[in-house]
């Protein structure tokens, strides 16, 4: 038996704290109850995967570029699972907290996030990035070469920023997804409604948000304020219809939800510019005044 002495104790707390394998051509071991210890934490990174794979009651069929996250004690189970390709990495809470810099305890915070949700798409370029760092851990965990332990820790850390880094990047794509959805909505809502509806909050209480919250996403996308959208939309209709129709400012206002011509006429020069006789008059386009 090796006798341990006290310089090698660390190295040994990390050999033991921390341990990864590529199932490509050792998916047996995934199989095994004892190459993996339940309680640790796991990253599970499939890059192929025909089946079923089960964590808890929970199944997930034939995935492919998939992150999972297993709390300690989630039972695995890959026994309805062929073709997998990937990698297992094992790592205990002692692992995490080896280096006392400040980023390892924002790493842990957001690891622990990530381990809530269980399941995550990893994007093809994440996916190169997380190979060619996973590949290099395989290579130096099958190493005694000198500063070994503090390599393995960086590569560890360089894989959680990549995670977290596309983690990031989908928050910001799903949020804006969300915000040009609100702003579709909305303009769909204007389109139909621009003569009963006139401001912002009539909008905005259909959309379920506040008035300074629509007017503020729609800028955000647009480049103008949801109240500039909804003055303009009008103002349209009025031009088309001091074009191409006979009838009277009065009546035109009318048309257009205006009671008051004297209201209709001051929000028309005061968007254009000019008064809607003159508009009319001279027939040509106005910029539209913000």
């Amino acid at each position: 038996m090796k006798t341990i002495y006290p310089t090698d104790r660390a190295a040994v707390l990390e050999e033991t704290s921390f341990k990864i394998v590529s199932f490509k051509s050792n998916a047996e071991l995934l199989h095994s109850n004892n190459f993996f210890d339940d309680t640790y934490s796991r990253l599970l990174l499939l890059q192929e995967c025909q089946g079923t794979l089960t964590i808890d009651m929970n199944s997930y069929p034939a995935l492919a570029n998939k992150l999972f996250f297993l709390k300690p004690n989630q039972v695995l189970n890959v026994e309805k699972c062929t073709s997998l390709q990937g990698y297992l990495l094992s790592f205990s809470k002692e692992y995490m907290g080896l280096d006392d810099e400040s980023c390892d305890a924002e790493c842990l915070g957001k690891l622990l996030r990530f381990f809530s949700k269980e399941l995550v798409s990893v994007c093809e370029k994440t996916m190169i990035d997380l190979q060619e760092t996973l590949q290099k851990m395989l290579l130096e965990q099958g190493t005694q070469n000198l500063y070994k332990s503090e390599l393995m820790k960086r590569y560890f850390k360089i894989l959680l920023i990549y995670i977290f880094r596309q983690s990031e990047e989908c928050v910001k794509a799903g949020l804006q997804n969300r915000n040009m959805a609100l702003v579709e909505k909305f303009m769909s809502l204007l389109e139909k409604g621009y003569v009963e509806k006139k401001m912002v909050a009539d909008y905005a209480l259909e959309l379920y948000v506040s008035p300074n919250y629509l007017n503020q996403i729609v800028k955000k996308i647009t480049g103008n304020s949801a109240g500039w959208h909804i003055r303009g939309r009008i103002i349209l209709e009025a031009k088309r219809k001091a074009v191409y129709s006979n009838r009277s400012m009065k009546e035109i206002g009318y048309m257009l939800g205006f009671e008051d011509p004297a209201h209709f006429s001051k929000l028309f020069k005061k968007t254009t510019g000019i008064t809607f006789v003159t508009y009319r008059q001279n027939m040509v386009a106005v910029p539209f005044v913000q």
